[in-house]
């Protein structure tokens, strides 16, 4: 590894969290660079380039290049994914040649994302987001062992509970391949598909909804219908249930009622055991911006978790550190005024997976109602 001080080192660390096509650059006395998450390979390259010369460097060179490290002439090292394990007229599950492979004996566990629905595009027919990159959050699952894949569905027969059908055979497929942990996790229609999930006790270690909807927009008669649909989704989570991260936009327009979405979901709390609040007086806060305010289903893929710690995902056997049990422990405050425009970190400690921290970026001006973990 080129020398690097400790800005260089953890812009490094920033580097791997971000989406492909990404390239990071270093040169001497210190400096680096880097770009990633849009565009091309090729300006990817340019763009690290550039801005390592611009701190002073005359021999910066492209170290690292979406997931290989090429500095001096190293060889390749990513282990390519595999062909689809499942791959039908309606739906298939692919792993993502995006991300770094280990397979069902070696990774941690496997991250299944799921994408929106596909709405009505200029044409007049139904967008096709098979094939889209998951968000970002889901690399640092990658990086500390997941495998991932991803659900995708022919927008022409995505119905809801027929791809919810589809999800949790490809769980249960999922399991006999060998994976030891499952997180599903999606956005939009992709989320809701992944809270139908705990349903199934044990199907899933963890769910991960991302601004979960089912019907329309607007104050269209098919709000008061999802917001049925999620009051029964709720009453048929058991007792003993999965743990879950959830994330709503505060100007998501396929929310309809978020008082009463919030409500509901709480009510998942008391089926664990009570926690400490890890904020004293946070309770169910809400995160606000000013000025514009994101709506899910633009600015979703720009929530930036940028710190899941590894130990998140460690056996019940792992080192334990911390004292608050298996619960629904994790709650969004406020941002104080001085912190906006910059990322937010909020932390927790929980057995038997015993820390996660999500890191909130406020690029794009997104506004977020809630977030926990269970």
């Amino acid at each position: 590894m080129p020398k690097l001080d400790a800005a260089g080192r953890a812009s490094y660390a920033n580097f791997l969290m971000v989406n492909l096509p990404r390239a990071f650059a270093a040169g001497g006395q210190g400096a680096f660079g880097w770009q990633g998450g849009r565009g091309t390979l090729e300006t990817a390259r340019a763009k690290a380039l550039e801005s390592c010369a611009a701190k002073g460097a005359a021999d910066c060179t492209v170290y690292a290049e979406n997931l290989d490290v090429v500095w001096q002439g190293r060889a390749p090292q990513a282990v390519a994914a595999p062909g689809p394990f499942t791959s039908t007229w309606n739906y298939s599950i692919v792993p993502d040649n995006r991300y770094f492979w280990h397979g069902p004996a070696a990774a941690v566990g496997v991250y299944v994302w799921g994408h929106g629905f596909g709405m009505m595009n200029g044409a007049g027919a139904l967008a096709d987001a098979r094939g889209l990159q998951p968000q970002p959050h889901v690399r640092v699952f990658n990086n500390v062992g997941f495998d991932v894949v991803r659900f995708d569905r022919d927008p022409n027969a995505d119905a809801r509970d027929r791809a919810a059908g589809w999800l949790e055979e490809a769980l249960l497929n999922l399991r006999r391949r060998g994976y030891r942990r499952i997180v599903v996790g999606g956005q939009s229609r992709g989320g809701w598909n992944s809270l139908q999930m705990l349903a199934h006790a044990g199907l899933a270690d963890a769910v991960v909804a991302i601004s979960p909807a089912a019907h329309g927009s607007g104050g269209s008669t098919n709000l008061t219908a999802q917001y049925d649909d999620l009051r029964q989704l709720v009453d048929a989570v058991p007792q003993a249930s999965t743990r879950l991260a959830f994330v709503q936009f505060k100007a998501d327009p396929y929310a309809g009622d978020l008082s009463g979405r919030k409500a509901l979901i709480e009510r998942l709390r008391p089926r664990r055991p009570a926690v400490a609040d890890p904020q004293p007086g946070c309770g169910a806060c809400i995160f606000r911006r000013p000025g514009r305010v994101g709506a899910s289903h633009v600015d979703a893929s720009h929530v930036d978790a940028s710190h899941v710690d590894e130990r998140l995902l460690r056996t019940p056997a792992g080192r334990r550190l911390g004292t608050v049990p298996a619960p629904l422990a994790w709650l969004c405050c406020e941002v104080p005024q001085e912190r906006r425009g910059t990322a937010v970190t909020l932390a927790v400690r929980q057995q038997p997976w015993p820390t996660l921290r999500f890191a909130v970026r406020w690029t794009y001006g997104i506004s977020i109602c809630k977030m926990f973990v269970r």
